[in-house]
């Protein structure tokens, strides 16, 4: 599986765009236009790596992302080592880590939101 990430500016409270991930993990904004570069530091991102699973709609699903089933479950994505793995909704059940694409499938589930854009989904995963 190929690694993708993406990147919440916690200060700016919106995605970056354009950045590098650099050997200590840290996210670099990378800013250029036809007449300059400018690289720079940012202090306080959240990298969300994709979990390698696509929803219903062909959706990568990421780390931090809060996904609804059919039967109108909804889940939040976190991420370990060896695969993804779901806190369920409305009790504190963590699913193992062995969910696939053929289960994601088979639910039908379907990225509604994420932990930055739409925490008030996350009242609703508690």
């Amino acid at each position: 599986m190929n690694k993708k990430f993406r990147a919440w500016d916690n200060d700016k409270i919106r995605w970056i765009r354009d950045f590098v991930i650099g050997m200590d993990g840290g996210v670099t904004v990378v800013l250029c236009d036809e007449f300059s570069h400018l690289d720079f530091e940012h202090k306080n991102a959240t990298l969300e790596q994709w979990t390698g699973l696509t929803d219903k709609n062909g959706v990568d699903i990421f780390e931090g992302d809060i996904v609804k089933s059919f039967k109108k479950n909804m889940h939040r994505i976190y991420f370990c080592d060896d695969g993804c793995r779901f806190e369920a909704s409305n009790f504190m059940m963590l699913m193992t880590c062995d969910i696939d694409q053929n289960w994601m499938d088979r639910y039908k589930m379907e990225v509604i939101g994420n932990i930055h854009e739409n925490p008030e989904l996350l009242e609703k995963v508690k």
